[in-house]
This record gives C-alpha cells, sequence and structure tokens, in this order.
C-alpha cells in the first residue's frame, strides 16, 4: 500500500473500518503487491494506432487511467479508458472474439496504470489463463457478468443509433421540403431570402402568406402533399413567365425583322431615289451649262452660279439619309432660278421636247419594227405550214404577241434582235423577208409621221395652257409680291445699311477680286428680302480712307454720315464691308484698308477696327449688326500686304461693352478670307447669304421655325463654310461670332 500509494494519512489509519472495507483493504493489498513487482513499464514495441495511444496514455497527468493490451501472434489490441472494467472487457471480447494467439496460446490482457508514488507504469492486472487455440475458456461469473454488461451496452448503443438514424432521416426530409419551400416561394415572389433549409422568419412569415392565400389553416405543417402543391403553383408561375419572355423575345425578335426591312427597304428606296434625282440633277445641269455658254449674260448670273455650286456640292457627298434630300432641294434651288429667264425656259422646253420626241419616235418605232415581223411571220407560217422552219416560228409568234400586249422599249428591241437573227440564220426566211422590207420601211415612216402630228398638236395645247397658267401665276405673284414688300417697307422704314466693297487698291496691294460682287448681293438681299428702303442704303464702292473717316466718324467725333442717317432708338443698323484688313505694325490693331492706304503705314492711313466699333456703339441705334469679309493677319489668296509680317497675327480689339452689337468677321487669326471662284464671291460672303435666306432654320442646323438666328447662322458658317474651305484649298477658316447668340438676325416676316 505504502509503496503504491504512498504514506496513508493518520486520520484513515484511526479510523473504525467495516468488514467490507477490509476486503477492500486486501483487494489494494494485492494489488499494492502487483506494483511493488512491476513488469517491464514497455513490455512490446508498439506500433500504429497502438502506439499512439500508449504515447497519449503515459503524457496524461492524471492517475488510474488504465490501458489495456493484448498480444497475439502478429499483431496486438490496445484500448485507454478511464473504466477499468470497460477497458478489460473490451480486451477480453476481442482476445476470444478473434482468437488472437501468443506462442500457440490465447493471448493474454495486461492492465496498465500509472503509480501515484513514482508515476510510472504499473502492471495492475494480468489474464494469465494458458488455454490453447482450440479450445473455448469456460466462462466465469466475472466473465459472464462482463458479456451481459457488454450486451447491454451494445443493444443500449444500437437502440440509440436506431434513434439517432431515424431523427437524421426525419431531420434530413423536414430539411429538403424547407428547400423545395424556399425555392417554390421565390418563384411565387414571396421570399427572398437564401435556399438554407432553416425555417427562419422571413420563411415562415412568406410560407404563412402562401397558407392563407390557398385556404391552408396557418399552423399546417410542411407535408409531401403541400410542398408538391406549393411546387406545382410555383412551375405554373415559371412557366408563365418563360413563355412570356419567351414570347416578348419572339416579338422582340419580329419588331427588329420588321424594322431591319423598312430599314432595308428604306435604304433601297433611298438609293433608287438618290440615283434618279442625280439623273435628273445631270441632266439639269448639262442644261445649265449649255445655256450659259450661249447666253452668260442673263441677269440672276450670280443666284445661279451659285445654286449651281450647291447642286454640285450636295451630288459630291456621301450618299446618306440626307444625301437625296439635299439633292432635291440644292436641284429644285437651280430650276426655280433659271426658270426666271424666259430664254431659258424656251431652250430647256425644246430640249425636254426634243427628248420626249426622240423617245417616242424611238417606242413607236420599234413598235411598228416588231408589228412587221409579226405580220411576216404569220404570213410565213400560213404559206408554209408543212415545213420544219413553220413549226419553230409558232413560239416565237406567241412571244411577240405577248410582248405587243404589254410592250417596253427594253422588250421590244431585245425581241425585234431576237427575231431578226432567227430570219438571217433561216434561208427560206431571209429569202422570204427581203421582199418584205420596203413594207417595214413604208411602215416605219408612217409612224413617224403619226408621231410627229399628235405631238406637235400636243405642244400646241401644251402652249396655250403654259401661257393662261403664266399670266395667272405672273398676276398672284405680283400681288403677293406687292403685298409683302409693303409689309417689309413697314416693318424696316428706319432700317440702314452701309455696304462696302473695296476691290481696287493702289500701288503694289493685290485687288480683292470679288468685294464689289459681294457688295451687289448683300445690297441685293438688304433691298429685296429684307424690305429696306434703297434711299436708306448707303452703298460704297472702293473707299478711301477720307470716305471711311466722314461715314463712320473720327477718333475726335462719332457723327459722321452713318450718324445723320440715324433715328435714335429706332434704326436698325447693317454694316458690311468686304476688302483688305491688316495688322499695325506698331500698335497691333486691327485695321480696314482703305483702297488708298499704305498697308505699310496703316497706323496713319487705316482705319481702325476697334474705332469702327466704338463710334457704332454711340449712334444710338435700335441694334447694329456687323458682317466683315476680311481677315487681319497681313496675307491674302494673291500674296502678303504687309512687308516682313509673314505669320504676324492680330485679333480685332473689340470694346468692352457692345449693347445690342452683332459681329461677324470671316475669319480667325491668322486665317486669310478665301474667295469661291465659281460663285465669284467671297467663300463668308456666299455662306452667310445662304444661311440668311434660310437654309440656317432648317433640321440640319437650326429648329425650323421661320426666325434665323445668330446661333443658328454661326453653325451653318462652321460647318458649310469651313468645309468648303478645308475641302477647296487645304486651308482652316473659321468666323469669328461676338454678341447674343438667341438674337434674330432674320424673322419669319422678312424671309
Amino acid at each position: 500500500m505504502k509503496q503504491c500509494f504512498g504514506r496513508v494519512p493518520k486520520s484513515i489509519r484511526r479510523a473504525r473500518i467495516p468488514r467490507f472495507a477490509g476486503i477492500l483493504f486486501l483487494t489494494l493489498a494485492i494489488s499494492c503487491g502487483l506494483f511493488a513487482n512491476p513488469s517491464s513499464a514497455d513490455p512490446v514495441k508498439l506500433t500504429g494506432n497502438c502506439a499512439s495511444l500508449y504515447e497519449a496514455f503515459e503524457q496524461s497527468g492524471e492517475y488510474y487511467r488504465t490501458f489495456v493490451l493484448a498480444l497475439g501472434d502478429d499483431h496486438h489490441i490496445c484500448s485507454w479508458s478511464t473504466s477499468a472494467s470497460e477497458a478489460v472487457s473490451k480486451c477480453i471480447d476481442q482476445v476470444y472474439g478473434q482468437r488472437l494467439r501468443k506462442n500457440g496460446e490465447v493471448a493474454i490482457c495486461e492492465e496498465y496504470a500509472k503509480s501515484p508514488v513514482d508515476g510510472r507504469l504499473k502492471i495492475v492486472w494480468e489474464d494469465n489463463r494458458t488455454q490453447t487455440a482450440n479450445q473455448t475458456p469456460p466462462p466465469s461469473p466475472k466473465r459472464m457478468q462482463r458479456e451481459e454488461t457488454a450486451r447491454q451496452f451494445a443493444e443500449a448503443e444500437s437502440k440509440r443509433k436506431k434513434a439517432a438514424a431515424l431523427k437524421s432521416a426525419a431531420a434530413a426530409q423536414l430539411y429538403k421540403w424547407i428547400v423545395q419551400a424556399q425555392n417554390a416561394l421565390r418563384e411565387l415572389s414571396l421570399y427572398d431570402g437564401p435556399d438554407n433549409g432553416v425555417m427562419g422568419v422571413k420563411t415562415r412569415r412568406a410560407y404563412q402568406t402562401w397558407l392563407k392565400a390557398n385556404n391552408y389553416p396557418p399552423e399546417k405543417a410542411l407535408s409531401d402533399a403541400l410542398v408538391a402543391d406549393l411546387r406545382q403553383q410555383a412551375q405554373e408561375k415559371k412557366a408563365r413567365r418563360v413563355a412570356k419572355a419567351k414570347a416578348e423575345r419572339e416579338e422582340n425578335a419580329r419588331k427588329l425583322a420588321v424594322a431591319s426591312r423598312k430599314r432595308t427597304e428604306a435604304e433601297a428606296r433611298e438609293v433608287a431615289l438618290h440615283a434618279r434625282l442625280s439623273t435628273q440633277a445631270d441632266a439639269l445641269m448639262a442644261d445649265v451649262q449649255g445655256f450659259l455658254a450661249a447666253d452668260p449674260g442673263i441677269k440672276n448670273i450670280l443666284e445661279v452660279s451659285i445654286a449651281f455650286s450647291d447642286l454640285e456640292a450636295a451630288l459630291g457627298e456621301k450618299q446618306g439619309r440626307k444625301s437625296s434630300g439635299a439633292v432635291r432641294k440644292s436641284m429644285d434651288q437651280l430650276k426655280k432660278l433659271v426658270t426666271k429667264n424666259k430664254t431659258f425656259r424656251t431652250f430647256l422646253a425644246k430640249k425636254e421636247e426634243a427628248r420626249k420626241m426622240a423617245e417616242l419616235s424611238a417606242f413607236a418605232l420599234s413598235t411598228a419594227k416588231l408589228e412587221s415581223f409579226h405580220k411576216f411571220l404569220k404570213v410565213y407560217l400560213a404559206k408554209n405550214l408543212g415545213s420544219k422552219s413553220a413549226r419553230r416560228l409558232i413560239p416565237v409568234i406567241k412571244e411577240i404577241k405577248a410582248t405587243l400586249g404589254a410592250p417596253t422599249k427594253t422588250n421590244l428591241d431585245e425581241l425585234s434582235a431576237k427575231v431578226a437573227s432567227l430570219i438571217n440564220t433561216t434561208p427560206n426566211l431571209r429569202k422570204a423577208f427581203a421582199n418584205q422590207k420596203s413594207a417595214v420601211e413604208i411602215a416605219a415612216a408612217r409612224v413617224a409621221s403619226e408621231v410627229k402630228r399628235k405631238s406637235d398638236a400636243d405642244k400646241k395645247l401644251k402652249a396655250e395652257a403654259a401661257a393662261k397658267a403664266k399670266a395667272d401665276r405672273k398676276r398672284r405673284l405680283a400681288m403677293a409680291k406687292g403685298k409683302r414688300r409693303r409689309a417689309l417697307e413697314k416693318k424696316h422704314k428706319h432700317a440702314i445699311a452701309v455696304i462696302i466693297g473695296n476691290r481696287n487698291y493702289s500701288g503694289s496691294v493685290p485687288e480683292v477680286s470679288f468685294a464689289h460682287n459681294d457688295a451687289d448681293a448683300v445690297r441685293k438681299f438688304v433691298v429685296e428680302k429684307l424690305g429696306y428702303r434703297t434711299g436708306n442704303v448707303i452703298d460704297i464702292r472702293d473707299a478711301s480712307q477720307a470716305r471711311m473717316m466722314a461715314l463712320f466718324g473720327t477718333a475726335d467725333t462719332h457723327k459722321g454720315e452713318l450718324y445723320s442717317y440715324v433715328r435714335p432708338g429706332k434704326s436698325d443698323v447693317t454694316v458690311f464691308y468686304s476688302g483688305h484688313g491688316v495688322p499695325g505694325l506698331e500698335d497691333r490693331r486691327g485695321y480696314l484698308l482703305p483702297v488708298d492706304a499704305n498697308p505699310n503705314l496703316v497706323e496713319i492711313n487705316g482705319y481702325p477696327v476697334d474705332l469702327l466699333f466704338s463710334n457704332l456703339t454711340k449712334i444710338n441705334a435700335k441694334s447694329t449688326t456687323v458682317y466683315l469679309d476680311a481677315c487681319f493677319s497681313g496675307d491674302s489668296p494673291k500674296g502678303m500686304l504687309v512687308r516682313a509680317a509673314s505669320g504676324l497675327t492680330v485679333t480685332p480689339t473689340m470694346p468692352a461693352k457692345m449693347p445690342g452689337m452683332i459681329v461677324i468677321t470671316a475669319a480667325k487669326g491668322n486665317q486669310f478670307a478665301s474667295w469661291d471662284e465659281d460663285a465669284k464671291l467671297g467663300l463668308f460672303t456666299k455662306h452667310l447669304l445662304i444661311a440668311l435666306n434660310g437654309l440656317a432654320d432648317n433640321e440640319d442646323y437650326g429648329n425650323g421655325d421661320g426666325r434665323i438666328s445668330l446661333s443658328e447662322v454661326r453653325t451653318y458658317l462652321d460647318e458649310e463654310m469651313t468645309y468648303q474651305a478645308r475641302r477647296r484649298y487645304n486651308r482652316e477658316q473659321q468666323v469669328s461670332v461676338q454678341g447674343d447668340l438667341g438674337v434674330v438676325l432674320v424673322d419669319n416676316e422678312t424671309r
């Protein structure tokens, strides 16, 4: 005892011990004796799981834990437990169940425990039975008790496992139901949580909502039938959703197909329309060129040239959605202008009549020719019914008859060529047809004569109708023109226009070739389109410095000629200048160049742009609009104006305040103003007049409200003038615009 467990406490030694306690102490003494004679702490070399168990057992800090070892021939069995009886019983069951052997005998079970005295491992129990492997050991009470305990334990464990399995199956089934229900409820838009198999708050609320909607008791539990009903509803809704989505996809596909077909048809119509218009435009341009070559002195040659250039540019644009409209519009404008000339109308009518006559004559002759072939073949067939060639003629005669029933020029010519080839390749037909040629020629001449007679009669009727229509139209136009003229003159009775065209400069200064044309075109616009009184138009050609000072005033006084014309607060003032602009080499100001000025001394003999603007603001006009077809770089299309000024750029100095003033300049910075050789105008002036005449208000540049604003004019000039400068001359030219972009330059009453 002392050796096994140490010194026994004094209180325990003096206590009275019952009889059964003596037996206990005796057992402990025997056990102590076993501990007093310990065997080897590690009797055998252990491997595998047994070694791991043994190592863990040795490292345990608790006493009285039990480690049981059973040794056999080729392996061993080990167990570790805090209950000695459980470990020993397990060892014995395995020894006798598997018949483990050791040295020809049944293996023994050895029980080990730690000594509380020295912590060393001691053998505390050993099964020393030495029965052979073929013998079954007699059951002992102790063994029977252990076996009964083991059986009871196994039976309880089996029941526990069965209960656990049933519980697990029920839980798995419930999990499956909940997952299916969550999926179905989401499809029904009642649940938006995860499919986690947990009957949480969201799931329960959605489930109860569905129960109520389907007349189920509010606390009805999940079941196969209930889940099946729920899933069926979800599948039906999903099927409806899928069907709806499919229908939508089919409808979208149908719409796309329809849109694509319409787009394709529209593109085809556009291509056909553009081709037809291009053919008509080419014919019109050829007619105009032919007429102008014979008679270049028509009154509206300038406008015709502009419209001709526009039509040419429209034909050169890339074909697109708006190209046909641009061609049609440009062609109508050109046709409108040229048809104002009586001589051209006569010329065009003659050419059109000649074309129609040619077409009618060609058609009539083709028809007469095929009819002659038809008559000849029928006569030949009647006379030669038994010949081989006659049988070949029957389908040809039928084809000729069908073609004559719905003739076209192409079909007539093609079939005539086919019949002629047949006749030439058939000797009998060729010989017979030779005798009928004269008849064909006579028929053709008769047809031509009849066509001419009908044409002359139609021409006479058309001439009479045209004369009557012309008279009516002239009368209506005269009335409308008179009414419009009176309205315009009333609206602009106080308006003043100053128009200067400086073309012919003194000395070595190159001329501005089209400055006079620019001035003429602007004068015509303000008088005829805007209704300015001719007496309120100050029209100057080749203005000198003295004339410009007298007109606009000087640095000392703004009270020049223009000041005297203006009615304060009532007069709209328009100033147009076409000519050279130059920079000052000393003060770097922008100057308008009078025709008698020296560009190198422009500070002395030029007219400053800022002085012009300053004096204009002082004359108390209702509004002031300034158009400058000039640049201020010191350069021009015909060469430098200022010596040693190459690359010099002067931006005109504008007044700090310009109330009511609009300024549009032909170019910016070091750019210079280009000319349009075809139109015989400045490029800026040409496009400015086109814009003010209404084109700036169409859908490409404006809002189409009939009021042409400064913003719309700028947009048109930026797109069209800038493009033409780059395309024709490979240079940049952009307008400079100052003023309120919302100001209306031409309203619906003055167009």
